[in-house]
């Protein structure tokens, strides 16, 4: 049973999402790394949040498939070097609290996993290799760029396309 209707879940899962990455990113652009703890705490909270609200059990196959594809696809691009330890956690967090469509109804949920966790993971790298590559002119471009607050973009970006 769920304690609120679909819409308000969706602004609430949205929300949530957006708040976890802000404070994510906030730490990967001032240290250029996010504590474990706060990465955990926000693991723990999402989880938690759609454990109460019923979402996780109301709509499984989205979940699952969301956090396992999430899992696989920054697993492999940590051990290419790709993203860090931070960036994966960003993502699994992101997989449960907003899966797919936020605000839109898919009819293949699998798909909308899928489609949702890929692109935007795809969008991060892509705005942080576009960062990195604007860095080689100034005299930090041999560090990594923060990817988290492009994971941020990202999933705003795509939230708002799924609308249209």
């Amino acid at each position: 049973m769920r304690l609120f209707d679909s819409l308000t879940l969706s602004v609430i899962s949205f929300s949530v999402g957006i708040i976890l990455l802000l404070i994510y990113s906030l730490y990967d652009v001032r240290n250029r790394s996010v504590p474990n703890m706060v990465s955990y705490v926000g693991i723990v909270l999402v989880m938690g949040l759609v454990l109460v609200d019923g979402q996780l059990l109301s709509e499984i196959e989205l979940h699952v498939t969301a956090i396992l594809f999430s899992l696989v696809l920054s697993y492999v691009l940590y051990r290419m070097g790709a993203v860090g330890g931070a960036d994966v956690k960003a993502l699994v967090a992101l997989a449960i609290v907003s899966p797919g469509a936020a605000f839109v109804v898919w009819e293949n949920p699998f798909l909308e996993a899928v489609i949702n966790m890929g692109i935007v993971t795809g969008l991060m790298l892509l705005f942080g290799f576009l960062y990195w590559r604007l860095a080689i002119d100034s005299d930090n471009w041999n560090t990594k760029p923060p990817l988290i607050p492009f994971l941020l973009l990202s999933f705003i970006i795509i939230q708002c396309i799924f609308l249209v």
